[in-house]
């Protein structure tokens, strides 16, 4: 089984002590979006987890304790954007994030993270020339210590659209013009542009679109062979197909993007935020009153022994 930590809220950012308290312990409590007195417990052993998948904007809470979770196969997403505190109200600056991958890649190696360079907007301040040239600097500050970019357009989610209201699409053609100068700026410093959940073909040299949680990706660092997911991606547009559990929940990142998908508003951040426990089993809230199932875990390494 692969985990997932997560595309809900952002764990090492804020949850780094809750997170290694659970390493130790031995399991971690993950309650159903969809049914909040539903909860499934997960063990957290290197017998049963093949893996981990962390999506931050801040790795650095967790670089000094890296060692702890080496057995677990830690992957690393680390999304560095070129907006300021009026987009990305608690997010560090992107030159101070971009040395945190650098720190983070001499602990695990390059071919264990990716640079996430999205969500992409378009403001009169947020222009194709802006991106340009933050871009480049962030390449610079990068090579050697990452491979791989990801790159995906913002999308204007119904959360998005009431917290935003003055975001608009990018257009197909802002969007060319941007990949067109971007995809040949990443090779000149060894990076190669991947897009997720991009529709279209642009036909650019170099320009891949593979999306970005994939079994390929997987088992270039781990070496093991995941299955297809059933079903497939969640969303058309997505290429993703590695089977993970998140372990997150919903409307507790304190990073406040305006853009973003997984909170609701500011008050029922801070309201969830505040029952949060370090200690607890399960990321907010606790388990008292609900109906806790052990997941059916088998890691993939066990199956895979099996032939």
């Amino acid at each position: 089984m692969i985990l997932n930590a997560s595309q809900r809220t952002d764990i090492p950012s804020f949850f780094s002590d809750w997170f290694f308290n659970r390493v130790q312990e031995g399991f971690v409590c993950v309650r159903n979006p969809y049914n909040p007195l539903s909860i499934t417990r997960y063990r957290l052993d290197p017998s049963f987890v093949d893996g981990i998948i962390f999506t931050t904007k801040n790795p650095e809470p967790m670089i000094s304790r890296l060692s702890s979770i080496a057995g677990l196969n830690p992957y690393f997403f680390v999304t560095i954007t070129p907006y300021e505190t009026d987009i990305e109200p608690n997010v560090p600056h992107y030159t101070d994030a971009a040395h945190s991958v650098v720190k983070l890649a001499s602990i695990i190696g390059s071919a264990s993270l990716c640079w996430r360079y999205d969500p992409i907007l378009i403001t009169t301040k947020y222009s194709i020339a802006h991106h340009i040239k933050v871009f480049t600097e962030l390449c610079k500050i990068l090579e050697h210590s990452v491979s791989s970019c990801v790159i995906s357009f913002v999308q204007l989610y119904e959360k998005t659209k009431r917290n935003f209201p003055s975001l608009r699409e990018v257009t197909l053609e802002e969007k060319k013009e941007l990949l067109e100068s971007l995809v040949p700026i990443a090779l000149r410093y060894g990076i190669k542009i991947r897009t997720c959940a991009v529709t279209e073909d642009f036909s650019i040299e170099g320009l891949e679109k593979k999306g970005c949680i994939t079994r390929s990706v997987f088992a270039s660092y781990t070496g093991i062979q995941v299955p297809p997911m059933c079903g497939g991606a969640k969303r058309k547009t997505c290429l993703c197909d590695l089977p993970t559990r998140d372990i997150g929940e919903y409307n507790s990142c304190l990073h406040g993007c305006l853009y973003c998908y997984a909170n609701y508003d500011k008050t029922l951040v801070n309201r969830n935020y505040a029952k949060h426990d370090p200690s607890s089993p399960i990321l907010i809230g606790s388990i008292e009153g609900c109906e806790v199932k052990n997941s059916k875990q088998e890691g993939y390494k066990a199956q895979l022994s099996l032939f």
